[in-house]
C-alpha cells in the first residue's frame, strides 16, 4: 500500500471518529433535555399539588422587624416565591423590604389571648414579628406603605 492511499484511509478513519463522536455528543445532550423536560411536565402537577404556587397578588406579609429609623422599618420576610422544601436543608430564603408608615397606617399590638391593643409607632421594636398588610400587591415590592401594621405581643 502506498503512503497516499495510507493518508487518506487515516484522514477518512478520524473524520468518521470525529463525526461519531459529534454525534453522540449532541444526540446524549438533546436526549436528556427531552428526558427532563418531559419528567417535569409529568411531575410539576403532582409538586405543585401539594406545595401550591404562591397567590399572584399578596397584600400582607409576615416578618421580623430589623431596622427602624424615621418613619420606616426594614421587615425581614421569607421570600414569597422560595416555597418549595429544600431538598439539602438549606433554610428559606429571606428578604429585607421597605415598610412606610404613613399619617393612616394603623399600628396594633396583638396578645396571646387575642386582645387588641392600639400602638403607635414608637412602641415598635427590632425582633419585633409582625405582620404589615398594604393596599397594593406586595408579593414582589422592596419597598411600600403599610396600612395596617400587627404586632405579636
Amino acid at each position: 500500500m502506498s503512503l497516499k492511499k495510507f493518508i487518506i484511509i487515516v484522514i477518512c478513519i478520524a473524520l468518521l471518529t470525529l463525526v461519531f463522536s459529534l454525534s453522540f455528543y449532541l444526540g446524549r445532550g438533546k436526549g436528556l433535555k427531552e428526558g427532563a423536560d418531559a419528567a417535569k411536565q409529568k411531575l410539576e402537577p403532582l409538586v405543585e399539588s401539594i406545595y401550591p404556587k404562591p397567590q399572584a397578588e399578596i397584600k400582607a406579609l409576615n416578618g421580623v422587624i430589623k431596622g427602624i429609623t424615621d418613619s420606616i422599618l426594614g421587615v425581614e420576610v421569607n421570600d414569597p416565591n422560595d416555597y418549595l422544601p429544600h431538598i439539602d436543608g438549606s433554610p428559606i430564603r429571606t428578604q429585607i423590604r421597605t415598610v412606610k408608615i404613613g399619617a393612616k397606617t394603623q399600628i396594633i399590638g396583638v396578645t396571646d389571648d387575642s386582645q387588641t391593643l392600639n400602638l403607635s409607632f414608637s412602641d415598635l421594636k427590632v425582633d419585633d414579628r409582625v405582620t404589615v398588610t398594604s393596599e397594593q400587591n406586595i408579593k414582589d415590592a422592596k419597598e411600600f406603605y403599610a396600612i395596617k401594621i400587627e404586632v405579636a405581643r
